[in-house]
């Protein structure tokens, strides 16, 4: 799953007002191995590298599916944008 890159985010208003309960779900990025990464598609690869996206993996890609800023990718004989339901009950 993709999500836009937040390690670049900086807005000083959001860390002044830093509670001590998380109102939000903590979200990391996965390191996606060489021999998976280019499987994908040079479209994602780009997006990838770019650091227009990260990629986090398959658990916590529940906690963003009603992002709209989040994308699911799935490889049912070609990789290909879908759904949440859709990726949730890929392989």
């Amino acid at each position: 799953m993709l999500t836009k890159d937040a390690v670049n985010f900086q807005h000083a208003h959001i860390f002044d007002e830093i509670k001590d309960e998380a109102t939000e779900p903590v979200v990391t990025f996965a390191y996606v191995r060489r021999a998976e990464f280019f499987l994908l598609p040079k479209k994602l690869q780009w997006l990838i590298q770019d650091n227009q996206y990260g990629v986090i993996d398959k658990r916590q890609a529940a906690r963003l599916r009603d992002d709209p800023r989040s994308q699911f990718w799935a490889n049912e004989k070609t990789w290909r944008k879908v759904s949440y339901n859709t990726y949730k009950n890929t392989a």
